[in-house]
This record gives C-alpha cells, sequence and structure tokens, in this order.
C-alpha cells in the first residue's frame, strides 16, 4: 500500500470522525481536507481547490440567492400562509404540511423551507388543539424527501448530477431524480395522511416567539410577484435546456433580483450558505484523490466482499443505501453523500456496472436522514421548539426510512439499474 493510499485513508477517517463530532466544524474540515491533499502532494493545488470552481456549487449559490429574494420579500410566506391554515383537521394538516414542504424542497433550499414553514406550522398549532410536535416533524419530513424530487432539490442531487454528466457526458434532466423522489414523496405523504397522528411525537412544546411571524406588508408587492417570477423562469429555463449550463441560468437569475432592487448585494451574500458551499467545495477533491490513488477501489472491494463477492443488483443497492443510510444519520447528508460517491463511483467500476445506478444508490441513501436530530440541519432546527427528545426521531423515522428503502428499491431497480 502507498503512501499516497495512506493518507488518502487517513484523511477519510478524519473527515468522519471530525463530521461525527464536530471537533472541528464541517465546512473547516472540508477545506482543511483540500489543503492536506495540496500539501501531500496527493493532488495539484489547482486539483485540490477546483471544487472551489465547480458547476454544481456555482448552481447552489445562484439558486441560494433566487430563494433569498423569495423569503426576503416574504412571497413564500404568503404562499404558504394561502393553503395551510385553511385545513381544519389534524389528520389532513400533517398531511398538508408534509406535502406542501415537499412540494416547496422540491425548488427551494431544505433549510430555506423549514425557515418558512416553521413560524406558520407553530402558529397553526398555537391556535388549534394540533400537536406541534407532530405538524414540526411532518414538516422536517416533508422537506427532506422533497428535496430528493427535482435536480435542484439538494446540494447533494447537484453534484451527483455533476458526477454523473462528468463521467456519461449526458447531464441529468431537471426531473431525472423525480422517477424516484416522486414516489417516495406521495408514499410518505399517504403514511401520514393515514398514520400520521400515530406515529409521529406527541409532546408538550414550550411556548416561544417563533409563531409571530415577520412584517412583511411594507414590501412592494411588485417585489414578492418578480421574486416569484424569477423562480418561475428560471425553473422552466433548467427543465427545458434552453442551450446554458444550470449554474449560468442560476447567476442570471440572482443577479437580475440585486439589479432590479428586489434585494440588495449585501442580502443576496447573506442569503448564500457558505457553510455548505466550503463543504461541498472542500469535499469534492476527496472524490479525485480516492480514485486517482486506488484508494477508493480498495474500499470498493471490501463493500462487495461484506456482500458475499455477490453480483446480485437487488443485494448491492440495498447494501450501499443501507451503509449510505446509518452514515447519514450520524453525520449530516450532504457529507455523507461527497464521502461515499467516490467509493460509489469504485464498486461501479470494479463490478463494471452502472456508475449512475450506484450514484444514485448513494444519494438516496444519505437522503433518507430521518432519525437523528443531527441527520441534518433541519432535523437539529426543530429539537427544542418541538420539545422533542432524541428517541422521537428514531421512533418516527424508522417507519419512513423503511418506506423509503423499499420504494427506492423498485425505483432504482427499474429506473437506474446497476446493469443496463
Amino acid at each position: 500500500m502507498n503512501t499516497q493510499i495512506i493518507i488518502c485513508f487517513v484523511l477519510l477517517f478524519f473527515d468522519i470522525v471530525m463530521f461525527m463530532t464536530e471537533k472541528i466544524k464541517p465546512a473547516t474540515t472540508a477545506v482543511l481536507t483540500a489543503a492536506v491533499l495540496a500539501l501531500t502532494k496527493v493532488l495539484t493545488p489547482e486539483e485540490a481547490f477546483s471544487g472551489f470552481v465547480n458547476s454544481s456549487v456555482l448552481l447552489f449559490a445562484g439558486m441560494f440567492v433566487i430563494g433569498g429574494a423569495l423569503f426576503k420579500t416574504g412571497m413564500a410566506h404568503k404562499i404558504a400562509n394561502l393553503i395551510i391554515p385553511r385545513i381544519q383537521d389534524e389528520r389532513q394538516m400533517i398531511f398538508a404540511v408534509f406535502l406542501f414542504s415537499g412540494i416547496l424542497s422540491a425548488f427551494l433550499p431544505n433549510l430555506g423551507t423549514c425557515a418558512v414553514m416553521m413560524p406558520i406550522v407553530i402558529g397553526v398549532a398555537e391556535t388549534s388543539d394540533y400537536r406541534r410536535s407532530r405538524l414540526l416533524m411532518a414538516m422536517i419530513y416533508g422537506s427532506t424527501v422533497g428535496g430528493t424530487v427535482t435536480v435542484i432539490g439538494t446540494v447533494g442531487n447537484s453534484t451527483i448530477a455533476e458526477m454523473i454528466k462528468e463521467i456519461t457526458g449526458k447531464p441529468m434532466g431537471f426531473f431525472a431524480f423525480t422517477k424516484i423522489g416522486g414516489p417516495m414523496l406521495a408514499a410518505g405523504a399517504f403514511l401520514f395522511y393515514f398514520l400520521g397522528d400515530k406515529i409521529l411525537p406527541d409532546r408538550e412544546a414550550p411556548a416561544n416567539h417563533l409563531a409571530e411571524q415577520a412584517d412583511y406588508s411594507r414590501i412592494p408587492v411588485w417585489k414578492q410577484l418578480l421574486s416569484l417570477l424569477v423562480l418561475i423562469i428560471v425553473v422552466i429555463c433548467i427543465i427545458f435546456n434552453v442551450g446554458y449550463d444550470l449554474f449560468v441560468i442560476a447567476a442570471v437569475g440572482g443577479v437580475f433580483l440585486i439589479i432590479a432592487g428586489v434585494i440588495t448585494e449585501d442580502e443576496a451574500i447573506a442569503s448564500i450558505q457558505w457553510k455548505t458551499i466550503f463543504l461541498v467545495a472542500g469535499m469534492l477533491p476527496m472524490s479525485a484523490a480516492l480514485s486517482q490513488t486506488g484508494a477508493g477501489a480498495l474500499i470498493a472491494k471490501a463493500i462487495i466482499r461484506l456482500c458475499g463477492n455477490s453480483r446480485s443488483p437487488l443485494l448491492l443497492t440495498a447494501a450501499i443505501w443501507i451503509i449510505c443510510n446509518l452514515l447519514t444519520q450520524i453525520i449530516s447528508n450532504t457529507a455523507t453523500t461527497m464521502l461515499m460517491a467516490p467509493i460509489g463511483i469504485a464498486i461501479a467500476e470494479t463490478l463494471h456496472a452502472s456508475p449512475v445506478g450506484v450514484l444514485m444508490a448513494v444519494l438516496i441513501g444519505s437522503s433518507c436522514a430521518f432519525m437523528t436530530p443531527i441527520g441534518q440541519g433541519g432535523n437539529t432546527m426543530i429539537f427544542d421548539v418541538g420539545g422533542y427528545k432524541f428517541s422521537d426521531y428514531i421512533k418516527s423515522g424508522w417507519q419512513i426510512t423503511l418506506l423509503c428503502f423499499l420504494v427506492s428499491m423498485i425505483t432504482l431497480s427499474l429506473f437506474f439499474p446497476f446493469y443496463e
């Protein structure tokens, strides 16, 4: 085993430990990883820091600005307020919160969706007999599943889409992931409509100020409408592939909103989730390092041996999904995707399988972070305001995790098989 492979394994172990313990914050860990790869000459400096100009990173920077305008003007609150408070039954309310959060999260960042929905959901609970703990958990689960529906639903989606494009030379369509995310969202909505009031936690939540919404009455209506219009136009351009890269379309939309005065430059910069940007940009070179040194191939062979050297597509898909899902419960879903994607590529190369099928199994397994309050930012966001215990996430989350596993096993084998 050569020195470069040893360095990769040490870094990989270091990353996992830091992501789990956060002794060093994830974004800092990622940038440190890139720096060490350059300092040890595993990668050239250009390769080690190439993630900062990666198209998926630039795409999300643009979409953060567009989403920020929608939130800043109050348009997102206005849309949500038109729908959620009209429901008068708790079971229907759980269903509506889950489904609407999922639809919103397909086009906007998950944390942004949660930020919009949380005061509305708390406000509804405060003025009714509905349990806040149930509604907030439905909101988080909906936004998580909804993030798997489109290519811009999460940072991981766009990153995996870019990897697939680099490997196959073919871009992923805007709704390519809908074949998996759509059925999972529908199945989740079905589950919570009939069983939501039984499986979601019933906790007494502390009173707080989050039910109070910001005052958007002084914001001109034209700003609200223009922020929505730009989002719609950007999404349409991405869907119909107008001939420009996705990040260019998102950048034009974001810059236009600044020039038009819908959002200031400072507000646009503040709306970008820089921790996520640095996390992804810093970890992308790890993929190249694992591939170039052969470290990824060694891990891939170990996983294959774990499966008894089976070439069964169903067994391999299930094994990769479960490994990624267990990991995503203790480190962030984005970090899990970034760590496991290069290993997934190595598995595909070793088995002469479709890299698309393997990477999609990695992505979906990593996305379903339901069972701990630390699996993703939204889970953590509601922990205190919902009055939850750690065990509530396990008791409520295992059911939708199992459901998503079963649905994705079917849809992955149908639409993204290991062997085409």
